[in-house]
Formats: C-alpha cells, sequence, structure tokens
C-alpha cells in the first residue's frame, strides 16, 4: 500500500520494515485492524523467515480519513513490537505522530 510506504518515510524515518504486507481483510467481531507477525525457523537453512501483515476490516472504515488514521496506528504497534498493548508506550508514540501533524485531516 503506497500510503504505508508515505506514512513511514513522513512520520517513522523510514524505519518501519518494507517487506510487510497491508491490505483488506474480514476480522473478527469489533476488530478495525490487525497485525499479524508470523516468525518461523526452518530446519533445512536453521534461518529466521517472517510475514508482515497489516490487515483494515472494509466492513468498519467509512471513508479514507478513517481507515488511514486505522493504518497509523497498526504502524505504532509495528513500531514497538514486540510491545503489543495500548499502554504509556503507545500513547507516547501516538502523541508523537500527533505532534508531526500525521492525524491533522484525518480526524
Amino acid at each position: 500500500m503506497r500510503k504505508y510506504e508515505e506514512f513511514n518515510k513522513l512520520y517513522f524515518d523510514n524505519q518501519l520494515p518494507h517487506d510487510i504486507n497491508v491490505g483488506w481483510n474480514e476480522l473478527e467481531k469489533n476488530m478495525y485492524a490487525t497485525l499479524a507477525v508470523n516468525i518461523w525457523t526452518t530446519e533445512a537453512d536453521g534461518l529466521e523467515h517472517r510475514v508482515l501483515e497489516i490487515h483494515l476490516d472494509p466492513r468498519r472504515h467509512y471513508g479514507p480519513e478513517q481507515y488511514l488514521a486505522t493504518l497509523l496506528h497498526e504502524m505504532i504497534h509495528l513500531k514497538l513490537l514486540p510491545y503489543r498493548f495500548h499502554g504509556k508506550r503507545f500513547k507516547n508514540e501516538r502523541r508523537l505522530l500527533m505532534l508531526k501533524g500525521a492525524f491533522d485531516d484525518l480526524l
């Protein structure tokens, strides 16, 4: 998704992974989006492999502003991995994005 790369450059100093899949997927009840992280090691080469995905539920987003705000939310989670909560660290990162103007036209 182009917006992911744009936001990565503008608000995350291009530090988030570039090998991520961002797309639409119908999720469980009350979920707007999810960050899926799958990591495994193969016996053949002993290397660690990973697949990162952000899934946005199209049924719960009613316009570009809402899904872009949700995308930024999931990107904060990605930056903070393995921390997965909405506690102080998450809120501090969200505040930094707000100060950078990331949500100005979205909220």
